[in-house]
């Protein structure tokens, strides 16, 4: 029979002689006292104790049970591993790592994160399951789940792929568009586009195209791409404006230009004194001799001394000779900016031109 030799001392501590250090003892050959058994350089991580022969209490871990388990650890007690702290029934949702202290960001899943959700996953944010990456919300029309990364197959569209496309789309196929359905090449003469399933009046056209009816063109997976036809009506509307606003620069200009004209005509008006004018020649020339051998000023003279004045003076000449009252316009003299300026004033002077008769005179 072996024996189990005890020995009492002081503290009432007990010894057994016979027996080992731990296993878990640090340090080399896991050395501890050889009376009490105490590990004389601590523990290895995960326990707990002199004699390092219990492991950490739950929810810590490592060197001297220091440390805490993680608070993303999934289950009630967040549990962990003594040794090294990892989570004994996995991580709650969005977190990863043998820790769980990292965080899966929205949009992303794998057992790392390292994957992206589809961008076809419905709602806002394209968000998915972040284990398995199946869309939270389901799929936008046109794409298959879980993941809504394949598109409809032939034939089909719309949310979950539930649709067929029209038997009035133009070819043997019936290739529609696998989001919203409408006919790829068109409808059959008699049906409206886009989607070809309501029939026309007698009186309308079909289009006869995808093109023409504003329809989708054939991608180079099979499906179609919405047509630009919002942006043709944009381009006109901008257009009008733009030209509306160059007319209106336009029509202002031109007015600013006509009132700096009509001031600088004013202007030259009232520098003009109202005694001047085809009047006072007329006036002039009835109170001279009407003698043909009088000195009374001839037509040069007179447009000479008045040229000044006005560009279309009326000269009113009594010859006895001639025994006609003439009139004879001068208008080599004079310029344009006078002539307006007896319009203004109000003068109402007969024009008529003389050829022969004031030659004769």
């Amino acid at each position: 029979m072996e024996h189990v030799h005890k020995a009492v001392i002081q503290d009432t501590r007990e010894v057994n002689v016979n027996k080992t250090c731990s296993d878990h003892c640090s340090g080399p050959d896991y050395s501890c006292d050889s009376i009490y058994g105490f590990c004389e350089f601590g523990c290895d991580p995960g326990y707990q104790t002199v004699q390092c022969d219990v492991q950490c209490d739950p929810g810590t871990y490592g060197k001297d049970c220091r440390e805490t388990c993680s608070d993303y650890c999934a289950g009630d007690s967040k549990s962990c591993h003594h040794i090294n702290g990892t989570c004994d029934l996995g991580c709650v949702e969005r977190y990863y790592g043998s820790l769980c202290n990292n965080e899966c960001h929205r949009g992303k899943y794998g057992s790392n994160c390292e994957k992206n959700c589809s961008v076809h996953c419905a709602g806002r944010y394209n968000t998915c399951d972040w284990t398995d990456g199946s869309c939270d919300q389901g799929c936008d029309p046109g794409y298959l789940s879980p993941l809504c990364t394949e598109a409809c197959p032939r034939n089909r569209y719309g949310e979950s792929c539930n649709e067929t496309c029209s038997e009035n789309c133009v070819g043997q196929d019936k290739l529609c568009n696998h989001r919203d359905g409408s006919c790829i090449l068109g409808c059959e003469k008699g049906y409206a586009p886009p989607n070809c399933n309501t029939a026309l009046q007698e009186n309308e056209d079909s289009g006869g195209s995808a093109v023409e009816s504003g329809g989708s063109a054939i991608e180079s997976n099979g499906s179609a791409v919405e047509s630009g036809g919002s942006a043709v009506s944009l381009g006109s509307i901008i257009g009008g404006v733009v030209a509306a606003a160059v007319v209106a620069v336009a029509v202002v200009i031109g007015v600013l230009y006509w009132r700096r004209r009509a001031a600088s005509r004013n202007q030259a008006n009232s520098s003009q004194p109202p005694g001047e004018g085809a009047v006072n020649v007329d006036m002039q020339l009835r109170s001279t001799p009407s003698h043909p051998n009088s000195s009374s000023p001839n037509i040069n003279e007179i447009a000479t001394r008045d040229g000044n004045s006005y560009d279309n003076k009326i000269i009113y000449l009594e010859d006895s000779g001639v025994g006609n009252n003439v009139y004879e316009s001068v208008l080599d003299h004079f310029d344009t900016s006078a002539r307006l300026s007896r319009d203004s004033q109000g003068y109402d002077i007969p024009l008529p031109r003389l050829d022969a008769s004031v030659n004769s005179v």
